[in-house]
């Protein structure tokens, strides 16, 4: 919720827009004690949170079907939830749509590496050979050799394309929505909360969940190593769904709607906002 202000604004005019930090996050975890949701960090708890929020949002504003928009982690809960209940949904919008996270990190790994070792950067490469093998095979991926691996394909390209820092934190600090407790909320939940997750999200694999009852539309970064592109396309590939669409940012990696804003609201509005429209008009009354 916090860095939303420096892209959402013009999306308020077309759409009612509704963030969520979830639990163990931002607003939420400030709200809570730690100690009592740490047990609960589970992606199908998280799922039944979003169940709850979608049912409520349905109620409040009289809504049968609204657009359910997940970046990164929360594509993982989006698809989840968009395949429990498609009926709620006129839409699907994934960006940085996880995949397969084994498969996905080893891609990102290699690509990284090669990166470095093409710049000439001993350091890099030095540190990045040390990882090896990197993901693990099987069991859990190591969350501190992905944060290792992170620094450096973050450095190269692959998190926000030719730029190194997107400056998250900062922006969070200038939002009107956050106040400097709430920052430090988030930066607690942040440094706690990926955690208790990453083994269970490390075995994510949506190869097999590729059938939606409701229509999709992906929104890709071209250059995004985080969540990797290239299995992004060749999941799309074998989606079945009413409708489908892969939009690419050709100037964007993993945080697109950051990186290229006014690209991303205009194929909100030509690609996404008339499938809003034409539920709502099929709405019975």
């Amino acid at each position: 919720m916090g860095v939303s202000w420096t892209f959402q604004r013009p999306w308020e005019d077309y759409f009612t827009v509704v963030q969520w930090d979830q639990r163990g996050a931002g607003k939420t975890y400030a709200a809570n004690d730690w100690e009592t949701v740490k047990p609960t960090l589970k992606i199908e708890r998280f799922v039944d949170d979003a169940e709850e929020l979608v049912q409520y949002l349905r109620t409040k504003y009289h809504k049968r079907k609204i657009v359910l928009l997940g970046h990164s982690w929360g594509t993982v809960i989006a698809t989840e939830l968009a395949q429990r209940h498609p009926e709620w949904f006129s839409v699907y919008v994934g960006t940085g749509q996880v995949v397969d996270t084994r498969q996905s990190e080893r891609l990102g790994y290699e690509e990284t590496l090669k990166e470095a070792r093409a710049a000439n950067n001993a350091g890099a490469v030095k540190d990045l050979e040390a990882l090896a093998p990197y993901p693990e095979t099987s069991g859990p991926i190591s969350f501190d050799k992905t944060m290792k691996e992170r620094k450096w394909l973050v450095q190269y390209g692959g998190y926000t394309w030719r730029n190194t820092n997107d400056h998250y934190e900062d922006l969070m600090r200038l939002s009107p929505d956050y106040t400097d407790a709430d920052v430090k909320g988030y930066e607690e939940g942040d440094e706690k909360s990926p955690r208790v997750v990453w083994d269970e999200f490390s075995e994510v694999n949506f190869w097999k969940q590729n059938h939606f009852r409701c229509p999709v539309v992906l929104f890709q970064g071209s250059h995004d190593l985080n969540v990797s592109h290239e299995l992004v396309a060749q999941w799309y590939a074998t989606l079945q769904a009413p409708s489908k669409k892969l939009v690419w940012f050709p100037n964007s990696s993993h945080m697109v709607m950051m990186e290229e804003p006014g690209r991303f609201f205009y194929s909100l509005m030509t690609d996404v906002r008339p499938l809003a429209v034409a539920a709502e008009q099929a709405t019975p009354q």
